[in-house]
């Protein structure tokens, strides 16, 4: 494997389970030092919610990162009409206002080291596709997008990269209720045209890392889609698996 970030410093957010733990052994396999930001499983816990936190974190770093990952992320589902605020709140809160808190204190810290880096945030091909159920979980992915374009405009002028991954269906720990539910992996597989089957998070964690390196140099502002084509037939109905969702 190239050795492409040796010497570097990666943060990766939600770097303990799913696509940020894939990130995460991917960067350190091409010779980077990681340092993983998550509210769970970790021995110095942060929610990237918390604005000071957050700060405290990046501040502490032995110096300013290379290369930012965010990775961390909930799902929920909920039919709008039945959401409750407080519900819409802790997704968008997640989603989008970690991923902004994380993108801002690792930027400062760029900027005043003078270290032209990368950030790459996870968004989701839901930034574009809705689906039933998922209302503020495809929002704060919408938002995430749109953050990433005008971060790029931002931080472009001090060489700092401002990238987004867009997933489709990808078996990770968030999704692998979904298999319980019968007919719903025979209709992802139905709608994604390469093989006919789910991602992994090591497929995801390869193009966060290509975004991230010397090779994508000339590359920002983007939402680059990671989906085996499945969007270019769009999501499934989920309105018809939303109730057996729910029943669980």
């Amino acid at each position: 494997m190239e050795q492409r970030f040796t010497g570097k410093l990666v943060a990766v957010t939600g770097g303990r389970s799913g696509m940020g733990a894939a990130c995460v052994e991917r960067f350190t396999a091409e010779g980077a030092k990681v340092a993983v930001l998550d509210v769970t499983g970790a021995d110095d816990p942060v929610d990237v919610t918390d604005e000071a936190a957050v700060d405290a974190w990046f501040s502490h770093l032995p110096a300013a990162p290379d290369v930012l990952v965010n990775a961390a992320g909930v799902g929920g589902l909920t039919r709008i009409v039945e959401l409750p605020l407080a519900e819409w709140r802790r997704i968008l809160s997640i989603n989008l206002d970690g991923t902004f808190l994380c993108l801002r204190a690792a930027a400062r810290r760029m900027i005043a080291d003078g270290v032209r880096g990368a950030i790459v945030n996870l968004a989701s091909i839901n930034e574009e596709w809705p689906m039933t159920g998922f209302g503020p979980y495809c929002a704060s992915k919408a938002g995430v997008r749109m953050l990433t374009r005008v971060a790029a405009l931002e931080l472009g002028p001090h060489g700092i990269r401002v990238n987004a991954v867009a997933p489709g269906p990808i078996d990770t720990p968030m999704v692998r209720g979904l298999h319980q539910v019968p007919g719903i992996d025979e209709a992802v597989a139905e709608r994604t045209p390469l093989e006919h089957r789910y991602g992994t998070a090591t497929e995801v964690a390869n193009v966060i890392a290509f975004l991230a390196s010397p090779e994508a140099s000339w590359v920002t502002g983007r939402s680059l889609t990671v989906d085996g084509g499945h969007s270019l037939l769009g999501e499934p109905d989920f309105a018809v698996f939303v109730d057996k969702l729910l029943e669980r």
